[in-house]
């Protein structure tokens, strides 16, 4: 999911989002490079994608098959300060994975009601045991332009 709260209010609850997580990124202005923001992200995940570019980081943020965390977050305090083009591409991506992880919500909800019709329990190895929430928190101040792009990426 993606959240929007005043630039104060992300930098004061920051402990208290992130109490509710199993791991969380902690991202600002202090993300100058898209490298940078990149290389920050999957380490913090732990990626084991390419590192060098956008494709390996979408093909990152919509696995994480590799993690046992659950719940993660991305908190940003406020936007990195990457070109326009840059920050436009991070956007798109990170709406497609935010779509991505909906899909699977329901996809998991669809499979959950099947197996209850059919059987009392779900098998352990089954792919919803893989799912994860994975939300992110943006500044309210850079709502418009964030949803501007979310709206013009799904055309």
């Amino acid at each position: 999911m993606i959240y929007y709260r005043s630039q104060n209010e992300l930098r004061d609850e920051i402990k208290t989002i992130s109490a509710n997580y199993d791991r969380v990124v902690i991202l600002g202005d202090y993300i100058k490079q898209e490298r940078m923001l990149i290389d920050t992200i999957e380490n913090a995940l732990e990626s084991p994608y390419d590192k060098d570019n956008w494709d390996g980081f979408l093909d990152a943020v919509t696995d994480l098959t590799w993690l046992e965390d659950r719940k993660l977050a991305i908190i940003h305090t406020s936007l990195p300060a990457l070109s326009k083009k840059h920050l436009k591409i991070y956007v798109e991506i990170i709406d497609i994975a935010n779509r991505y992880w909906e899909s699977f919500d329901q996809q998991a909800q669809e499979l959950i009601e099947t197996i209850k019709r059919e059987r009392d329990e779900i098998p352990e190895d089954c792919w919803i045991y893989k799912k994860k929430i994975v939300d992110y928190y943006f500044p309210e101040e850079d709502y418009q332009f964030i949803e501007t792009i979310r709206k013009n990426n799904r055309i």
